[in-house]
Order: structure tokens, then sequence, then C-alpha cells
């Protein structure tokens, strides 16, 4: 079955809301996942005596710097998906009016097709 224009576009605005709201959710995850990184390494830094320091400090301060970074990157990811999955809802929202308002109209009837007569071609 042919979908008119309207209806193409509104699924079209509809995927690339479900596309942005995967990216969000991924982000968010990466963030959640980078926080506890983060806190973990913390408490086993502070846990940590003078030597533990000596030998384990290093590889902490490095787990700390890498997750920071991770989780910069995810909120940075999530500013910057904010305004566009915003977006995306009105043109969902836009599209759906328009292919609400195309179903409101009348269908437009189709004369049927005159049969044809054969003809009769002698090729003379």
């Amino acid at each position: 079955m042919r979908r008119s224009p309207a209806e193409r576009e509104l699924e079209n605005a509809q995927a690339r809301l479900r596309t942005l709201y995967a990216q969000e959710l991924q982000a968010r995850d990466l963030r959640d996942r980078a926080q506890r990184r983060i806190e973990e390494a913390g408490r086993q830094l502070a846990d940590l005596g003078w030597r533990g320091r000596r030998q384990r400090g290093h590889e902490l301060g490095r787990e700390l710097a890498f997750q920071q970074r991770a989780l910069t990157a995810s909120e940075q990811t999530l500013t910057e998906l904010e305004p566009e999955r915003k977006r995306a809802f009105e043109r969902v929202q836009l599209a759906a009016k328009a292919a609400s308002a195309l179903e409101r109209l009348p269908v437009r009837q189709t004369r049927p097709e005159r049969e044809r007569q054969p003809s009769l071609d002698l090729g003379l």
C-alpha cells in the first residue's frame, strides 16, 4: 500500500526520535557507570595506606582521570542531544498533525476504467 508523503514524513520523524532517545539512554548509562567507577576508585584510593598508595596510587589516579573524561564526554553528549531531541519531538508533532489532517479530507473517488473494446487488427 502506498503511503502519502505526510505519512512517510511522520514515520521518518518517529524513527529519528527513537534514535535520539536510544542515544540519550546510552549516554546516561555511560555517565552513571563513570560516576560509579569514580566513586569506587576514590574509595579504594582513600582506603590505601602509604604503601598501597605507592603501589597502586598511580593506577587508581589514571583510572580516576579516565572515568572523569568519560563522565565529561557523556555529559557533553547529553547536552548536545537535548535540543536535537526537542526539535525531533516537535517535528513528530507537526508530521502527526499533517497526517491526521489528510485523513480528515474526503477521499476522492476515482472513475472506474472503461472496458476497452477488443480491436480487430488484421495488419493489412
